[in-house]
Protein backbone atom coordinates (compact mmCIF):
# COMPACT_ATOMS: atom_id res chain seq x y z
CA UNK A 1 0.00 0.00 0.00
CA UNK A 2 1.35 3.11 -0.42
CA UNK A 3 0.82 5.98 1.33
CA UNK A 4 0.89 9.68 -0.08
CA UNK A 5 3.07 12.15 1.39
CA UNK A 6 0.46 14.22 3.05
CA UNK A 7 -0.98 11.29 4.78
CA UNK A 8 2.63 9.33 6.04
CA UNK A 9 2.07 8.23 9.22
CA UNK A 10 6.29 8.32 9.66
CA UNK A 11 6.03 12.11 8.50
CA UNK A 12 3.93 13.31 10.66
CA UNK A 13 5.26 11.22 13.96
CA UNK A 14 8.52 12.66 13.13
CA UNK A 15 7.59 16.59 12.61
CA UNK A 16 4.73 16.06 15.81
CA UNK A 17 7.27 15.09 17.96
CA UNK A 18 10.69 17.12 16.76
CA UNK A 19 10.57 19.54 19.66
CA UNK A 20 10.18 16.40 22.33
CA UNK A 21 13.23 14.96 20.60
CA UNK A 22 15.29 17.94 21.20
CA UNK A 23 14.34 18.58 24.66
CA UNK A 24 14.92 14.61 25.32
CA UNK A 25 18.22 15.32 23.94
CA UNK A 26 19.31 18.34 25.68
CA UNK A 27 18.27 17.22 28.77
CA UNK A 28 20.44 17.14 31.59
CA UNK A 29 20.62 13.02 31.90
CA UNK A 30 21.20 12.66 28.59
CA UNK A 31 24.10 15.01 28.40
CA UNK A 32 25.65 13.09 31.36
CA UNK A 33 25.31 10.07 29.17
CA UNK A 34 27.36 10.68 26.70
CA UNK A 35 29.40 12.34 28.38
CA UNK A 36 30.10 9.16 30.20
CA UNK A 37 29.01 10.43 33.65
CA UNK A 38 27.05 7.48 34.51
CA UNK A 39 28.30 5.52 37.37
CA UNK A 40 26.85 1.61 37.70
CA UNK A 41 24.13 1.90 40.66
CA UNK A 42 22.78 4.34 38.18
CA UNK A 43 22.67 2.18 35.10
CA UNK A 44 21.01 -0.34 36.98
CA UNK A 45 18.04 1.73 37.93
CA UNK A 46 18.22 3.10 33.97
CA UNK A 47 18.07 -0.65 33.20
CA UNK A 48 15.88 -1.84 35.91
CA UNK A 49 12.94 1.05 34.37
CA UNK A 50 13.49 0.12 30.88
CA UNK A 51 12.46 -3.61 32.05
CA UNK A 52 9.41 -2.85 33.50
CA UNK A 53 8.30 -0.84 30.77
CA UNK A 54 9.44 -3.59 27.92
CA UNK A 55 7.86 -5.95 29.65
CA UNK A 56 5.03 -4.13 29.85
CA UNK A 57 5.26 -3.48 26.12
CA UNK A 58 6.29 -6.32 24.45
CA UNK A 59 3.49 -8.23 26.24
CA UNK A 60 0.67 -6.04 25.21
CA UNK A 61 1.86 -5.70 21.47
CA UNK A 62 1.72 -9.11 21.41
CA UNK A 63 -1.54 -9.81 23.04
CA UNK A 64 -2.90 -7.13 19.94
CA UNK A 65 -0.59 -8.44 17.18
CA UNK A 66 -3.88 -9.15 15.24
CA UNK A 67 -4.90 -5.66 15.50
CA UNK A 68 -5.39 -3.94 12.32
CA UNK A 69 -1.97 -0.98 12.98
CA UNK A 70 0.10 -3.17 15.42
CA UNK A 71 0.25 -5.85 13.07
CA UNK A 72 1.53 -3.60 10.80
CA UNK A 73 5.01 -2.62 12.97
CA UNK A 74 5.15 -5.92 15.25
CA UNK A 75 8.40 -7.23 14.96
CA UNK A 76 9.45 -9.30 17.77
CA UNK A 77 12.15 -11.41 17.09
CA UNK A 78 13.36 -8.19 15.51
CA UNK A 79 13.03 -5.49 17.97
CA UNK A 80 12.00 -7.20 21.37
CA UNK A 81 14.36 -5.69 24.72
CA UNK A 82 13.46 -7.60 27.36
CA UNK A 83 15.89 -10.57 27.44
CA UNK A 84 18.66 -8.69 26.27
CA UNK A 85 17.96 -6.13 29.39
CA UNK A 86 17.39 -9.06 31.83
CA UNK A 87 20.46 -10.56 30.66
CA UNK A 88 22.29 -6.99 31.44
CA UNK A 89 21.17 -7.17 34.46
CA UNK A 90 22.00 -10.29 35.29
CA UNK A 91 25.53 -9.35 34.36
CA UNK A 92 26.03 -6.02 36.08
CA UNK A 93 24.39 -6.98 39.54
CA UNK A 94 26.12 -10.41 39.69
CA UNK A 95 22.14 -12.02 40.51
CA UNK A 96 19.71 -13.86 38.46
CA UNK A 97 16.88 -12.32 40.23
CA UNK A 98 14.78 -9.81 38.73
CA UNK A 99 14.91 -6.47 40.53
CA UNK A 100 11.95 -4.12 40.80
CA UNK A 101 11.47 -0.33 40.96
CA UNK A 102 9.85 1.63 43.10
CA UNK A 103 10.05 4.53 40.25
CA UNK A 104 7.04 6.57 40.72
CA UNK A 105 6.97 7.41 36.51
CA UNK A 106 8.46 4.67 35.75
CA UNK A 107 5.60 2.91 36.95
CA UNK A 108 3.21 5.76 35.44
CA UNK A 109 5.00 4.93 32.08
CA UNK A 110 3.78 1.10 32.49
CA UNK A 111 0.41 2.07 33.18
CA UNK A 112 -0.18 4.12 30.20
CA UNK A 113 0.95 1.39 28.39
CA UNK A 114 -1.61 -1.24 30.12
CA UNK A 115 -4.14 1.59 29.57
CA UNK A 116 -3.79 1.72 25.45
CA UNK A 117 -3.68 -1.98 25.30
CA UNK A 118 -7.21 -2.21 26.99
CA UNK A 119 -8.89 0.92 25.37
CA UNK A 120 -6.84 2.07 21.98
CA UNK A 121 -4.58 -0.21 21.04
CA UNK A 122 -3.20 1.44 18.09
CA UNK A 123 -1.58 3.07 20.38
CA UNK A 124 0.56 0.90 21.06
CA UNK A 125 2.28 2.29 17.73
CA UNK A 126 3.12 4.97 19.20
CA UNK A 127 4.64 3.66 22.21
CA UNK A 128 6.51 0.95 19.48
CA UNK A 129 7.52 3.88 17.54
CA UNK A 130 9.25 6.15 20.08
CA UNK A 131 11.00 3.33 22.11
CA UNK A 132 12.44 0.60 19.22
CA UNK A 133 13.00 3.35 16.69
CA UNK A 134 15.16 5.53 19.49
CA UNK A 135 16.76 2.17 20.62
CA UNK A 136 18.17 1.93 16.90
CA UNK A 137 18.94 5.17 16.27
CA UNK A 138 20.43 7.30 19.12
CA UNK A 139 20.85 3.68 21.50
CA UNK A 140 23.71 3.16 19.39
CA UNK A 141 25.80 5.97 20.27
CA UNK A 142 24.35 5.01 24.24
CA UNK A 143 25.87 1.78 24.03
CA UNK A 144 29.66 2.69 22.99
CA UNK A 145 29.01 5.44 26.04
CA UNK A 146 27.85 2.66 28.39
CA UNK A 147 30.84 0.39 27.46
CA UNK A 148 33.43 3.15 28.07
CA UNK A 149 31.84 4.97 30.95
CA UNK A 150 31.64 1.00 33.27
CA UNK A 151 34.50 -0.20 31.25
CA UNK A 152 32.25 -3.42 30.34
CA UNK A 153 33.79 -6.19 27.90
CA UNK A 154 33.92 -6.02 24.25
CA UNK A 155 32.05 -9.30 24.10
CA UNK A 156 28.93 -7.01 24.63
CA UNK A 157 28.03 -8.01 28.36
CA UNK A 158 26.45 -5.42 30.08
CA UNK A 159 25.14 -3.91 26.98
CA UNK A 160 23.21 -6.44 25.27
CA UNK A 161 20.06 -3.86 25.64
CA UNK A 162 21.69 -1.93 21.92
CA UNK A 163 22.42 -4.90 20.26
CA UNK A 164 19.96 -5.85 17.28
CA UNK A 165 21.10 -9.24 16.58
CA UNK A 166 18.46 -10.30 14.52
CA UNK A 167 17.85 -8.00 11.50
CA UNK A 168 17.39 -9.40 8.66
CA UNK A 169 19.08 -6.31 6.75
CA UNK A 170 21.73 -3.62 7.75
CA UNK A 171 20.28 -1.11 10.75
CA UNK A 172 19.65 1.44 8.21
CA UNK A 173 17.42 -0.67 5.93
CA UNK A 174 15.20 -2.12 8.68
CA UNK A 175 14.50 1.62 9.85
CA UNK A 176 13.84 2.36 6.24
CA UNK A 177 11.30 -1.08 6.52
CA UNK A 178 9.48 0.39 9.55
CA UNK A 179 9.09 3.75 8.87
CA UNK A 180 7.19 2.54 5.65
CA UNK A 181 5.05 -0.07 7.80
CA UNK A 182 4.36 2.62 9.73
CA UNK A 183 2.45 4.38 6.37
CA UNK A 184 0.51 1.28 6.41
CA UNK A 185 -1.15 2.01 9.20
CA UNK A 186 -4.59 3.15 8.89
CA UNK A 187 -5.01 6.77 8.20
CA UNK A 188 -7.97 7.53 10.81
CA UNK A 189 -5.52 6.55 13.63
CA UNK A 190 -2.75 9.03 12.68
CA UNK A 191 -3.69 11.90 14.78
CA UNK A 192 -4.24 9.81 17.82
CA UNK A 193 -1.02 8.09 17.59
CA UNK A 194 1.13 11.26 16.78
CA UNK A 195 -0.77 12.93 20.35
CA UNK A 196 0.14 9.57 22.11
CA UNK A 197 4.07 10.06 20.58
CA UNK A 198 4.10 13.12 22.58
CA UNK A 199 2.87 11.95 26.05
CA UNK A 200 5.84 9.08 25.00
CA UNK A 201 8.53 11.23 25.38
CA UNK A 202 7.04 13.46 28.09
CA UNK A 203 6.84 9.74 30.24
CA UNK A 204 10.32 8.82 29.32
CA UNK A 205 11.35 12.64 29.98
CA UNK A 206 9.96 12.29 33.71
CA UNK A 207 11.65 8.73 34.38
CA UNK A 208 15.39 10.90 33.03
CA UNK A 209 14.50 13.59 35.38
CA UNK A 210 14.45 10.90 38.50
CA UNK A 211 17.45 9.27 37.41
CA UNK A 212 19.00 12.63 37.09
CA UNK A 213 18.96 12.46 40.40
CA UNK A 214 20.54 9.70 40.78
CA UNK A 215 23.87 11.03 39.81
CA UNK A 216 26.74 11.83 42.21
CA UNK A 217 27.16 14.87 43.58
CA UNK A 218 30.63 14.58 42.87
CA UNK A 219 30.64 13.23 39.26
CA UNK A 220 33.23 13.96 36.77
CA UNK A 221 32.41 16.07 33.95
CA UNK A 222 33.79 15.82 30.26
CA UNK A 223 35.77 19.06 29.47
CA UNK A 224 38.09 20.27 26.55
CA UNK A 225 41.34 19.60 28.77
CA UNK A 226 43.28 18.17 29.50
CA UNK A 227 42.80 15.09 27.21
CA UNK A 228 44.39 11.96 28.91
CA UNK A 229 47.00 9.90 26.76
CA UNK A 230 44.81 7.92 25.21
CA UNK A 231 42.82 10.64 24.12
CA UNK A 232 39.42 9.39 26.36
CA UNK A 233 36.75 12.00 26.80
CA UNK A 234 35.88 9.70 29.86
CA UNK A 235 39.31 10.22 31.31
CA UNK A 236 39.68 13.29 31.41
CA UNK A 237 37.52 15.86 33.63
CA UNK A 238 36.76 18.64 35.40
CA UNK A 239 34.73 18.06 38.81
CA UNK A 240 31.25 19.20 38.65
CA UNK A 241 30.04 21.08 41.72
CA UNK A 242 26.82 21.78 41.35
CA UNK A 243 27.49 23.06 37.69
CA UNK A 244 24.41 23.08 34.97
CA UNK A 245 24.71 21.52 31.75
CA UNK A 246 24.65 24.68 30.29
CA UNK A 247 27.59 26.25 31.53
CA UNK A 248 29.36 22.47 31.45
CA UNK A 249 28.50 22.89 27.46
CA UNK A 250 29.49 26.65 27.30
CA UNK A 251 32.82 25.14 28.89
CA UNK A 252 33.39 22.68 26.13
CA UNK A 253 32.97 25.70 23.58
CA UNK A 254 34.72 28.12 24.92
CA UNK A 255 38.03 27.36 23.61
CA UNK A 256 36.94 27.42 19.73
CA UNK A 257 38.59 30.03 17.72
CA UNK A 258 36.18 32.73 17.04
CA UNK A 259 37.64 34.62 14.08
CA UNK A 260 37.38 34.99 10.02
CA UNK A 261 39.75 32.79 8.53
CA UNK A 262 42.91 34.70 8.23
CA UNK A 263 43.15 34.31 4.22
CA UNK A 264 39.50 35.61 4.03
CA UNK A 265 39.55 39.30 1.85
CA UNK A 266 36.50 39.83 3.74
CA UNK A 267 38.02 40.17 6.96
CA UNK A 268 37.66 43.40 6.39
CA UNK A 269 34.41 44.90 5.66
CA UNK A 270 33.22 45.14 1.83
CA UNK A 271 33.01 49.01 0.94
CA UNK A 272 29.40 48.57 -0.31
CA UNK A 273 29.38 51.77 -2.22
CA UNK A 274 32.75 51.37 -4.11
CA UNK A 275 31.20 47.50 -4.87
CA UNK A 276 28.23 48.99 -6.25
CA UNK A 277 30.87 51.35 -8.33
CA UNK A 278 31.77 47.78 -10.26
CA UNK A 279 28.25 46.45 -10.17
CA UNK A 280 25.71 48.56 -11.36
CA UNK A 281 22.41 46.46 -10.35
CA UNK A 282 23.45 47.19 -6.52
CA UNK A 283 23.42 51.05 -7.15
CA UNK A 284 19.66 51.39 -6.26
CA UNK A 285 20.10 49.15 -3.03
CA UNK A 286 22.87 51.57 -1.97
CA UNK A 287 22.05 53.57 1.03
CA UNK A 288 24.04 55.72 4.01
CA UNK A 289 23.85 54.56 7.78
CA UNK A 290 24.18 56.57 10.78
CA UNK A 291 27.49 56.58 10.14
CA UNK A 292 27.37 58.26 6.63
CA UNK A 293 28.73 54.82 5.62
CA UNK A 294 27.50 52.83 2.76
CA UNK A 295 25.26 49.76 3.42
CA UNK A 296 22.54 48.03 1.96
CA UNK A 297 18.59 46.93 4.15
CA UNK A 298 19.91 43.60 4.78
CA UNK A 299 15.83 42.64 5.41
CA UNK A 300 15.40 43.23 1.73
CA UNK A 301 15.88 39.89 0.36
CA UNK A 302 16.44 41.57 -3.35
CA UNK A 303 19.30 43.90 -1.73
CA UNK A 304 21.08 41.16 -0.16
CA UNK A 305 20.99 38.89 -3.36
CA UNK A 306 22.13 41.89 -5.19
CA UNK A 307 25.06 41.99 -2.90
CA UNK A 308 25.54 38.37 -3.31
CA UNK A 309 25.83 38.96 -6.95
CA UNK A 310 28.62 41.88 -6.67
CA UNK A 311 30.56 39.98 -4.24
CA UNK A 312 30.35 36.54 -6.40
CA UNK A 313 30.99 38.63 -9.81
CA UNK A 314 33.74 41.26 -8.88
CA UNK A 315 36.01 39.06 -6.40
CA UNK A 316 35.33 36.14 -8.26
CA UNK A 317 34.17 36.38 -11.88
CA UNK A 318 31.12 34.63 -11.46
CA UNK A 319 27.75 34.94 -12.55
CA UNK A 320 25.07 33.29 -10.79
CA UNK A 321 20.60 32.91 -10.77
CA UNK A 322 19.54 32.57 -7.35
CA UNK A 323 15.58 32.27 -7.34
CA UNK A 324 13.86 34.54 -4.44
CA UNK A 325 12.31 31.41 -2.72
CA UNK A 326 15.63 29.45 -1.86
CA UNK A 327 18.99 30.05 0.15
CA UNK A 328 20.92 33.30 -0.47
CA UNK A 329 24.60 32.12 0.59
CA UNK A 330 26.75 34.62 2.63
CA UNK A 331 29.96 34.53 0.65
CA UNK A 332 32.38 35.51 3.58
CA UNK A 333 31.00 32.35 5.04
CA UNK A 334 31.07 30.11 2.50
CA UNK A 335 34.28 31.15 1.32
CA UNK A 336 35.48 30.76 4.80
CA UNK A 337 34.35 27.09 4.82
CA UNK A 338 36.07 26.51 1.11
CA UNK A 339 39.59 27.68 2.80
CA UNK A 340 39.05 25.46 5.71
CA UNK A 341 38.80 22.01 3.60
CA UNK A 342 42.32 23.93 2.15
CA UNK A 343 44.11 23.77 5.35
CA UNK A 344 42.43 20.37 6.06
CA UNK A 345 44.01 19.08 2.66
CA UNK A 346 47.58 20.94 3.00
CA UNK A 347 47.88 18.77 5.91
CA UNK A 348 48.67 15.81 4.05
CA UNK A 349 52.20 16.59 3.21
CA UNK A 350 52.39 12.84 0.77
CA UNK A 351 50.23 14.50 -1.87
CA UNK A 352 51.28 15.30 -5.35
CA UNK A 353 51.60 19.84 -5.46
CA UNK A 354 50.15 18.91 -8.81
CA UNK A 355 47.53 16.37 -7.69
CA UNK A 356 43.99 16.54 -7.96
CA UNK A 357 41.44 17.64 -5.72
CA UNK A 358 38.47 15.81 -5.50
CA UNK A 359 35.11 17.04 -3.53
CA UNK A 360 31.62 16.50 -3.04
CA UNK A 361 29.11 18.88 -1.55
CA UNK A 362 26.41 17.26 0.07
CA UNK A 363 22.84 19.78 -1.02
CA UNK A 364 24.62 21.70 -3.11
CA UNK A 365 21.21 23.93 -3.41
CA UNK A 366 20.21 26.11 -6.25
CA UNK A 367 23.08 28.46 -5.95
CA UNK A 368 25.78 25.66 -5.81
CA UNK A 369 27.85 28.42 -4.38
CA UNK A 370 30.52 26.08 -2.54
CA UNK A 371 31.78 24.03 -6.02
CA UNK A 372 31.86 27.47 -7.50
CA UNK A 373 34.01 29.17 -4.99
CA UNK A 374 35.85 25.57 -4.51
CA UNK A 375 36.71 25.82 -8.60
CA UNK A 376 37.39 29.22 -9.13
CA UNK A 377 40.06 29.63 -6.71
CA UNK A 378 41.20 26.34 -6.99
CA UNK A 379 42.41 25.20 -10.34
CA UNK A 380 42.80 21.58 -9.62
CA UNK A 381 39.74 21.59 -7.63
CA UNK A 382 36.81 19.30 -9.17
CA UNK A 383 33.40 18.81 -7.34
CA UNK A 384 30.59 16.65 -7.72
CA UNK A 385 27.28 18.72 -6.72
CA UNK A 386 24.56 16.47 -5.30
CA UNK A 387 21.02 17.86 -4.84
CA UNK A 388 17.50 16.30 -4.19
CA UNK A 389 15.42 18.96 -5.60
CA UNK A 390 14.86 18.13 -8.71
CA UNK A 391 14.26 22.25 -9.58
CA UNK A 392 17.16 23.65 -7.03
CA UNK A 393 19.39 21.28 -9.51
CA UNK A 394 18.30 23.07 -12.90
CA UNK A 395 19.66 25.81 -11.29
CA UNK A 396 22.29 24.41 -9.86
CA UNK A 397 23.45 22.95 -13.74
CA UNK A 398 22.39 26.39 -15.47
CA UNK A 399 25.28 28.33 -12.71
CA UNK A 400 27.56 25.63 -13.75
CA UNK A 401 27.49 25.93 -17.41
CA UNK A 402 26.52 29.74 -17.00
CA UNK A 403 30.34 29.75 -15.23
CA UNK A 404 31.92 27.43 -17.79
CA UNK A 405 32.62 24.99 -14.88
CA UNK A 406 31.15 21.94 -16.40
CA UNK A 407 34.31 19.87 -17.30
CA UNK A 408 35.04 20.62 -13.27
CA UNK A 409 31.35 20.48 -11.57
CA UNK A 410 28.97 17.60 -11.95
CA UNK A 411 25.49 18.71 -10.92
CA UNK A 412 24.46 15.22 -10.12
CA UNK A 413 20.34 14.71 -8.45
CA UNK A 414 20.34 12.36 -5.95
CA UNK A 415 17.60 9.89 -5.45
CA UNK A 416 18.33 7.70 -3.16
CA UNK A 417 17.40 7.75 0.56
CA UNK A 418 21.72 8.22 1.56
CA UNK A 419 23.55 11.12 2.45
CA UNK A 420 26.70 9.72 0.22
CA UNK A 421 25.44 7.57 -2.50
CA UNK A 422 28.51 5.68 -3.23
CA UNK A 423 27.37 3.61 -6.00
CA UNK A 424 25.90 7.01 -7.68
CA UNK A 425 29.35 8.93 -7.01
CA UNK A 426 30.97 5.62 -8.75
CA UNK A 427 29.25 7.31 -11.87
CA UNK A 428 31.42 10.49 -12.59
CA UNK A 429 34.75 8.77 -10.51
CA UNK A 430 35.83 5.44 -9.09
CA UNK A 431 38.94 6.70 -7.18
CA UNK A 432 38.79 8.30 -3.74
CA UNK A 433 37.30 11.77 -2.82
CA UNK A 434 39.41 14.27 -1.13
CA UNK A 435 36.84 15.29 0.97
CA UNK A 436 32.48 16.27 1.45
CA UNK A 437 31.13 19.42 2.71
CA UNK A 438 27.65 19.89 3.68
CA UNK A 439 25.46 22.89 4.87
CA UNK A 440 22.57 20.28 6.18
CA UNK A 441 19.07 21.17 6.34
CA UNK A 442 18.74 23.44 9.78
CA UNK A 443 15.23 22.80 11.28
CA UNK A 444 13.14 19.48 12.16
CA UNK A 445 10.11 20.54 10.56
CA UNK A 446 8.41 23.33 8.36
CA UNK A 447 6.63 24.58 11.57
CA UNK A 448 9.53 24.91 13.86
CA UNK A 449 11.05 27.04 10.54
CA UNK A 450 8.06 29.07 10.78
CA UNK A 451 7.98 29.63 14.68
CA UNK A 452 11.75 30.52 14.60
CA UNK A 453 11.02 33.67 11.83
CA UNK A 454 8.58 34.80 13.65
CA UNK A 455 9.93 35.18 16.94
CA UNK A 456 13.51 35.67 16.52
CA UNK A 457 14.80 38.16 14.61
CA UNK A 458 16.76 37.41 11.36
CA UNK A 459 21.07 37.05 11.18
CA UNK A 460 21.97 39.48 7.79
CA UNK A 461 22.61 37.56 4.57
CA UNK A 462 19.81 34.89 6.42
CA UNK A 463 16.96 36.91 4.94
CA UNK A 464 16.30 34.26 1.52
CA UNK A 465 12.99 32.51 2.08
CA UNK A 466 14.84 29.01 1.93
CA UNK A 467 12.94 25.96 0.36
CA UNK A 468 11.83 23.05 2.14
CA UNK A 469 14.34 21.19 1.19
CA UNK A 470 17.21 23.31 2.29
CA UNK A 471 15.82 24.00 5.93
CA UNK A 472 14.03 21.01 6.96
CA UNK A 473 15.05 17.25 8.00
CA UNK A 474 14.08 14.54 9.79
CA UNK A 475 15.57 15.21 13.37
CA UNK A 476 17.09 18.88 12.32
CA UNK A 477 20.50 19.26 11.68
CA UNK A 478 22.19 17.06 14.30
CA UNK A 479 19.59 14.15 13.09
CA UNK A 480 21.68 14.35 9.39
CA UNK A 481 24.99 14.73 10.43
CA UNK A 482 24.59 11.61 12.93
CA UNK A 483 23.39 10.16 9.73
CA UNK A 484 26.63 11.27 7.40
CA UNK A 485 28.67 9.19 10.52
CA UNK A 486 26.36 6.77 10.66
CA UNK A 487 27.19 6.08 6.54
CA UNK A 488 30.85 6.65 6.69
CA UNK A 489 31.93 3.95 8.94
CA UNK A 490 30.41 1.64 6.28
CA UNK A 491 33.61 -0.29 4.51
CA UNK A 492 32.65 1.14 1.27
CA UNK A 493 32.35 4.88 2.53
CA UNK A 494 35.45 4.71 5.64
CA UNK A 495 38.10 4.99 2.99
CA UNK A 496 36.66 6.32 0.05
CA UNK A 497 36.49 9.72 1.43
CA UNK A 498 39.08 11.38 2.77
CA UNK A 499 37.64 14.36 4.95
CA UNK A 500 33.66 13.99 6.27
CA UNK A 501 32.92 17.55 7.00
CA UNK A 502 29.68 19.74 7.88
CA UNK A 503 28.68 23.08 8.55
CA UNK A 504 26.99 23.23 11.95
CA UNK A 505 24.54 25.82 13.47
CA UNK A 506 24.08 25.12 17.02
CA UNK A 507 26.64 24.83 20.23
CA UNK A 508 24.76 22.00 21.63
CA UNK A 509 24.60 20.16 18.24
CA UNK A 510 28.28 21.08 18.30
CA UNK A 511 28.79 18.91 21.47
CA UNK A 512 26.65 16.16 20.44
CA UNK A 513 28.24 15.32 17.18
CA UNK A 514 31.53 15.85 18.86
CA UNK A 515 30.74 13.56 21.41
CA UNK A 516 29.13 10.43 18.76
CA UNK A 517 32.72 10.92 17.00
CA UNK A 518 34.19 10.30 20.03
CA UNK A 519 32.77 7.21 20.26
CA UNK A 520 33.12 5.72 16.67
CA UNK A 521 36.24 3.29 16.22
CA UNK A 522 39.09 4.66 14.23
CA UNK A 523 37.65 7.96 13.58
CA UNK A 524 40.03 11.35 14.34
CA UNK A 525 38.19 14.96 14.39
CA UNK A 526 38.36 18.93 14.33
CA UNK A 527 36.19 21.55 15.17
CA UNK A 528 36.54 24.91 13.44
CA UNK A 529 34.80 28.11 14.33
CA UNK A 530 33.70 30.18 11.61
CA UNK A 531 32.36 33.72 12.26
CA UNK A 532 30.16 36.60 10.27
CA UNK A 533 29.05 39.53 11.92
CA UNK A 534 27.13 38.18 14.98
CA UNK A 535 26.13 34.65 13.31
CA UNK A 536 28.56 31.89 14.73
CA UNK A 537 28.86 28.82 12.83
CA UNK A 538 31.21 25.74 12.94
CA UNK A 539 32.58 23.15 10.74
CA UNK A 540 32.91 19.50 11.90
CA UNK A 541 35.39 17.34 9.98
CA UNK A 542 35.90 13.79 10.99
CA UNK A 543 38.47 10.85 9.02
CA UNK A 544 38.96 7.59 9.11
CA UNK A 545 42.56 7.46 7.06
CA UNK A 546 44.55 11.04 7.82
CA UNK A 547 46.03 11.37 11.59
CA UNK A 548 45.21 14.99 13.10
CA UNK A 549 48.93 16.59 12.58
CA UNK A 550 50.66 18.89 15.76
CA UNK A 551 49.78 21.80 13.65
CA UNK A 552 46.01 21.38 14.85
CA UNK A 553 45.41 22.94 18.40
CA UNK A 554 44.81 20.28 21.01
CA UNK A 555 41.14 22.05 21.86
CA UNK A 556 40.41 21.82 17.98
CA UNK A 557 40.75 17.98 17.91
CA UNK A 558 40.37 14.33 18.45
CA UNK A 559 41.04 10.88 18.46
Amino acid sequence: MHMQDEISLARALREGTAEAHRNAERSHFTREFLRCNVDKRTYISYLTSFQEIYSALEEELEKNSKHLAVQKIHFPRELDRLESIVADLAFLTGSTSTPSTQSTATLAYVSRIRHVSKYQPELLVAHAYVRYLGDLSGGQILSRKIRKALSLPADGQGSHFYSFTHLPSTMKEFKSLYRSRLDEVPEEYHAAIVEEAKLAFELNAKIFDELDALLPSGMEIVGPEPRGKDGSWCQRSAKLIGVSVGLALSVQLAHFEIAMHERNPYSDRPDFGALAEKYQHLRPYIRKNKYGQSTIDFKDPKAVRELTYALLWVDFGLRLEIPLDTLCPPVPNRLDYVLLIQDLLAEDTSRSADAKIRGIDIGTGASCIYPLLACSTNAKWEMVALEIDPRSTAYATSNVERNKLHSRIHVVLNKTEDVLPIPLLDTIWRDRYDFCMCNPPFYSSKNQMHKARTTKRLEPFAVCTGSASEMVTEGGEASFILRMLEESQQPLVRTRVGWFTSLVGRKEDVALITEAIEGTQGASHVVKTLRQAKTVRWVVAWTFVHSVSDNMKPEESGT
